[in-house]
């Protein structure tokens, strides 16, 4: 059982964009399942308490981006949550759920989709980036005219030549209070559009970094 002061802490924390530290002491302990033991930071200093479980955390060490669950299972009294990145931005602070959106490049020089159509699914974007429970991604081909909601086992077609990213994009990802929000774009060029255009609407746009599959 929790105790009020650690259940209200844990619930601040649910959905929201953090900087965990994974390389202390402490966060030598590993768990199965890549998942790793962290620190929350806060104004540059390691908090003791509560300690965080981060999945694919076990792989990196130092200051992380963690994004937190949007809730914790009954029974479980640890926050958990997902690795995004080590390129944290200089002025980054901790981020409430509705003021940030996940960013990729799909490189297909080194990330291979599994459908038929040569485009990824969800299953596919999940072993390069996990940012956590999703619901769907959104994958837009290259020119930001036409894409995919990417589900676990299929694709819909989105925008057939007619999609405005300025007026669009923001319908087409789901809930943040629920699920993270994860833009997949083919090229920097367009990256960098849709990165502004996010900004525009008040949100960050954050870079997530590809998971490395072994221990640094």
């Amino acid at each position: 059982m929790l105790s009020r002061r650690k259940e209200s802490f844990t619930e601040n924390l649910y959905g929201r964009l953090e900087v965990v530290n994974l390389g202390s002491k402490l966060n030598k302990i590993k768990q199965r399942n890549g998942v790793g033991i962290g620190q929350l930071v806060r104004n540059g200093e390691m908090l003791s308490e509560p300690l965080v479980h981060v999945a694919n955390g076990a792989f990196y060490y130092g200051d992380s981006l963690v994004k937190f669950d949007s809730f914790v299972s009954r029974g479980y009294d640890i926050p958990r949550g997902n690795f995004i990145s080590q390129q944290i931005p200089y002025d980054f602070k901790p981020l409430a759920p509705t003021s940030f959106v996940f960013g990729v490049v799909w490189d297909f020089s080194v990330m291979y989709p599994s459908c038929g159509n040569g485009y990824p699914n969800l299953q596919d974007v999940n072993k390069y980036v996990d940012p956590g429970s999703m619901g769907w991604a959104t994958y837009i081909l290259e020119g930001l005219t036409e894409g995919f909601l990417l589900y676990p086992k299929r694709n819909k077609l989105i925008g057939d030549g007619g999609l405005d990213i300025k007026n669009d994009l923001f319908n087409l990802m789901p809930n943040p209070m629920i699920h993270s929000r994860l833009v997949i774009v083919e090229n920097e060029d367009d990256f960098s559009i849709v990165g502004e255009s996010i900004r525009k609407r008040g949100c960050r746009f954050i870079r997530a970094e590809l998971l490395k599959k072994t221990e640094q």
